[in-house]
């Protein structure tokens, strides 16, 4: 499938939830967060997720005193939220 000028620059949001996520952590590239800006400026959907996302990682760094890093999910966890999020998110592809 041969990509087109567009899809090298508009995000899907699967990509937008990934980098939101990624930003979290550590900083993104130039032109990950330049894609990253142009989708949100687009999608209201990502918007909010991305205010929900910021709010679940400061409430998870204010109950607990400890780096991030340190918590860990089972991966039976992991692969069930894993599995939730693919499948509502296809929802919107």
């Amino acid at each position: 499938m041969k990509k087109t000028l567009l899809h090298l620059v508009v995000l899907s949001c699967k990509r937008a939830s990934f980098l939101i996520e990624k930003q979290q952590g550590k900083p993104l590239s130039f032109f990950d967060n330049a894609q990253l800006k142009l989708h949100l400026k687009l999608c209201s959907e990502c918007v909010h997720f991305q205010k929900q996302s910021l709010l679940i990682t400061s409430m998870l760094k204010s109950n607990h005193k400890s780096n991030l890093t340190e918590f860990k999910l089972p991966d039976e966890v992991k692969n069930r939220l894993k599995k939730a999020l693919d499948e509502k998110i296809t929802i919107f592809l």
